[in-house]
């Protein structure tokens, strides 16, 4: 992403400083290490900062937007979109696309990534010590390899060393109580580790570039999904029973057919219940890298399991969890009238287990 600014250009490298040794180490000696590894890339980032971003990330959280034919779209590191149906999508509805974002009305990324990696930016306290009591209290530093960048000119250029807030309280208490004092302050901020997390920094960079350009809006490829599958084959009764014939099959290559088929299906709440409700029972009785190993080379696919981790339907998981991310999502209709249904039949199984002798025909929830 090539933007004005970037998360490495923005932010202030910042090293941690580690309480190690004493007795709760099983060593006899303390010691105080400011670490200065080469595979280290943290980054300080204010309180006032980490607002703005936090205010722009809550926007993006709430989003609806859908694309128009005056877009001009751009798609990045951050979406998983499958990419040959978008162009399609794009020729059929002659919208405009760009390969340089600030050319862009439009930033498509995937909800699942956005999920993942926007609670990174949370307010913490952090002590901050000068470069000559770091280098008074640490006995592992290597300072020939030293470089670092300064805090904002708001700061004492020299602190640029961290402790965690709980070790900077052991700290104080230590012999370096009173000279700690004078040469250290708290600051409110957050500090996030990039190194090796391409992911991360892309998220940032897109957060600093949306403030700077707060008029381009963001679509997410779970709801484009739906657009790009809307001349998709709707999921009958016929088209399920083949399907379930496929994915129940032995053979992987009717496994991978079925996988295909729930990736060409239009998507709506009928169709996101039984696709659930399919995958839960399919885990039942095979091996869940039997379906998953297929996202890795199937986008389709992986948008689908996409929608449903982002609507929380964990259908990989023990009943009663998948249940609630049912009835979270489904809660009247035909959709609703199946999750009662599942639900109950879960029950009697459970209770058959344990006690038996009856059986749940009804069941009423509350608000």
């Amino acid at each position: 992403m090539k933007t004005n600014q970037n998360i490495e250009s923005l932010q202030h490298n910042v090293n941690p400083v580690s309480f190690y040794g004493g007795s709760s180490w099983g060593g006899s000696q303390e010691q105080w290490n400011v670490s200065t590894w080469s595979s280290r890339n943290e980054k300080f980032i204010n309180e006032e900062q980490i607002n703005i971003y936090n205010n722009i990330i809550e926007k993006i959280k709430h989003s609806t937007n859908k694309i128009t034919s005056k877009d001009i779209i751009y798609t990045g590191g951050l979406s998983d979109v499958p990419r040959f149906k978008l162009k399609e999508y794009i020729i059929e509805n002659k919208i405009k696309r760009t390969s340089r974002i600030e050319q862009s009305t439009c930033i498509i990324i995937s909800r699942k990534i956005f999920d993942e990696v926007s609670n990174v930016f949370k307010v913490k306290d952090y002590t901050f010590i000068n470069e000559n009591l770091a280098k008074e209290i640490s006995n592992s530093i290597n300072w020939k390899n030293h470089n670092q960048n300064p805090l904002p000119s708001a700061f004492d250029k020299n602190q640029f060393y961290y402790f965690s807030h709980d070790e900077s309280n052991l700290l104080t208490s230590k012999k370096w109580g009173s000279k700690f004092t004078n040469n250290s302050y708290d600051v409110k901020g957050c500090i996030i580790d990039l190194y090796r997390n391409n992911k991360l920094i892309t998220f940032a960079e897109l957060i600093i570039f949306l403030h700077n350009n707060p008029t381009i809006k963001i679509v997410f490829d779970e709801t484009l999904f739906e657009s790009l599958n809307k001349e998709g084959i709707e999921l009958d009764d016929d088209y399920e029973s083949t399907l379930r014939d496929m994915i129940f099959s032995q053979d992987p290559s009717n496994v991978k057919l079925g996988v295909e088929m729930i990736s060409n299906l239009v998507i709506n709440d009928y169709t996101i219940l039984k696709i659930s409700l399919l995958l839960n029972e399919f885990i039942q009785n095979r091996k869940l890298t039997e379906l998953t190993t297929y996202s890795q080379t199937n986008r389709n696919f992986k948008t689908v399991l996409n929608i449903l981790k982002t609507k929380k339907i964990f259908w990989n998981v023990e009943w009663k969890v998948f249940a609630g991310g049912l009835r979270k999502n489904f809660n009247k209709g035909i959709e609703g009238e199946a999750v009662k249904v599942f639900i109950i039949n879960n029950l009697n199984v459970e209770f058959n287990k344990q006690v038996g002798g009856f059986k749940i025909e009804d069941i009423k929830f509350g608000v």
